[in-house]
């Protein structure tokens, strides 16, 4: 049997069928992805306010334990500068973890950044992938179709065709039969 090499057989009809896929299914995802990026980008604004709100809380504290420290060593009350040791154990602790939840909220940043920008990559890749597959699809339409354009040119040019089987992988099997039985009735 004769294989076909070329794929894109109608050119028209083969590309312009990709591109409407192709273009239905990037709406759908790049309207999906324009979704999770106004959702990300609100989540960022209210976590940098956020930090902006704990970066400031860090510093009124520090402020408030330095009060503390100074005014303690001020005086000479044990009471007081016990206190004060407690109170700046606990500031420092505190501190560590307002830093660490600021760090992991601009984290969460740049994480949501990065999520769309994969899911923007994987959309461009799903529809060059998509583009090529589609080609493939529609080359199994198109060539049986090329095929019986040629038969009923050669039949219309007053030659008789040269029957030959289409791929076992083409579309239109039943189709293209009935149209082989057709030629062959008209033959007799």
């Amino acid at each position: 049997m004769h294989r076909r090499r070329k794929q894109l057989i109608d050119k028209k009809f083969q590309i312009k069928t990709a591109f409407h896929i192709i273009s239905v299914s990037t709406i759908i995802f790049l309207a999906l992805i324009a979704i999770m990026s106004i959702n990300a980008a609100e989540n960022n604004k209210k976590s940098i306010k956020a930090v902006n709100q704990l970066l400031h809380a860090i510093e009124v504290e520090d402020t408030i334990v330095n009060a503390f420290i100074t005014y303690s060593q001020s005086t000479k009350n044990n009471k007081l500068s016990l206190a004060t040791r407690n109170i700046v154990e606990d500031h420092g602790k505190s501190i560590i973890t307002m830093k660490e939840h600021a760090e992991f909220l601009k984290k969460m940043n740049n994480r949501n950044f990065f999520i769309i920008s994969l899911l923007i990559a994987a959309v461009i890749i799903n529809s060059i992938f998509l583009f090529f597959y589609l080609i493939r699809l529609t080359n199994k339409i198109a060539g049986p179709i090329q095929i019986i354009t040629n038969y009923m040119n050669d039949i219309m040019n007053g030659k008789s065709p040269v029957i030959r089987d289409i791929r076992k992988t083409d579309e239109l099997q039943q189709f293209y039969s009935a149209f082989i039985k057709m030629i062959e009735k008209t033959k007799n």
